[in-house]
């Protein structure tokens, strides 16, 4: 089994009382070996991810995995049968309550969101279907993805969307991303909108992701030949 490279971006110092120590406590759920970086430095979580990405040796494909994810034993059961559909792959993040927080990515052509966002978990289909993003929250990109793209854009203003655009660049140069049913618990999604000014920081953030992606025409010609109809579901 090749060896993939997990990088925990904190943004911050590591207590024993905080989300990092519990969500390495259930590490031992990937089914292939692993190299974890865990990163405290870096101004945002892109820069963060950034540093993780050059600690790498260039050969793995690496997951993207936050702090207050929590995977567990059914989280990449079966993933081997996934692998040659896609270039990316996201997991179904849920609340502690069990109701989903992420289940992917759709996109109406002015606006994103997050698919099954606060649903019960039995709504959606199991199946894997393509999506239009996912959240690096917890993410699975193969190395050639990276090798092309290079790294997460830092030039964004404001705050979040560093993975809208990630994605965005994967779409225009031809790549999948699969989204899975496969579970992990997200515990800390909710916390952010306490920042300070967290919304207004995210509304400039999206502003530059509309305008370098879905405010050009062929971006859209691209996406509207996407497998997947962006506001539906569809089984892969």
């Amino acid at each position: 089994m090749r060896t993939v490279d997990v990088i925990i971006p904190t943004v911050g110092h590591i207590y024993k009382t905080s989300h990092p120590f519990n969500c390495f406590s259930r590490l031992h759920h990937f089914p292939f070996p692993v190299r974890v970086h865990v990163v405290t430095g870096g101004k945002s979580w892109a820069e963060a991810i950034n540093i993780g990405l050059s600690q790498t040796d260039g050969n793995n494909d690496v997951i993207l995995m936050d702090d207050d994810v929590f995977i567990n034993e059914k989280t990449f059961d079966n993933f081997g049968q996934h692998y040659d559909k896609a270039d990316i792959f996201g997991f179904r993040l849920l609340f502690p309550d069990g109701k989903i927080q992420h289940a992917g990515g759709v996109c109406d052509g002015n606006q994103v969101g997050h698919l099954g966002y606060k649903e019960e978990n039995d709504s959606l289909t199991k199946d894997p279907y393509y999506v239009c993003h996912a959240t690096t929250s917890l993410i699975y990109i193969k190395r050639y993805v990276l090798d092309n793209l290079k790294s997460m854009a830092t030039d964004i203003p404001g705050i979040q969307f560093e993975d809208v655009d990630f994605s965005f660049r994967a779409l225009k140069e031809d790549f999948k991303i699969l989204q899975l049913s496969n579970e992990a618990v997200h515990i800390g999604s909710g916390t952010k909108k306490g920042m300070p000014q967290f919304l207004e920081k995210c509304d400039i953030a999206f502003a530059e992701v509309k305008k370098r992606h879905l405010d050009d025409p062929d971006f859209q010609v691209k996406v509207s030949k996407y497998p997947l109809p962006l506001l539906q579901v569809v089984p892969a």
